[in-house]
């Protein structure tokens, strides 16, 4: 956690939360000695879809949907500090 915090300086240190969850889920989807396969594996019995996973840090972009015209801008630009627990957003 303390890493990503340290590797993402644009990110104000109020979001340590967010990084503590970004840890628990990488660390369900990253194989361990012990079992020989991941904590996700092991609890659902497949392995899990890793497609997704994206650098911390990285530029994401965040679409907007209320209302807004084609003329505007359809997204802003943001940075990836996690993921969402249920499904394949971050």
């Amino acid at each position: 956690m303390r890493t990503m915090c340290a590797s993402t300086p644009q990110v104000p240190p109020n979001r340590w939360d967010e990084f503590a969850m970004t840890v628990g889920y990488l660390s369900a989807r990253t194989p361990t000695h012990t079992l020989g396969k991941t904590p996700y594996e092991v609890w659902h019995g497949r392995k899990p879809d890793i497609s997704h996973l994206h650098e911390i840090g990285s530029r994401a972009f965040t679409l907007i949907l209320k209302n807004n015209p084609k003329i505007y801008k359809c997204s802003f630009e943001c940075i990836l500090i996690g993921y969402l627990p249920n499904s394949r957003a971050y």
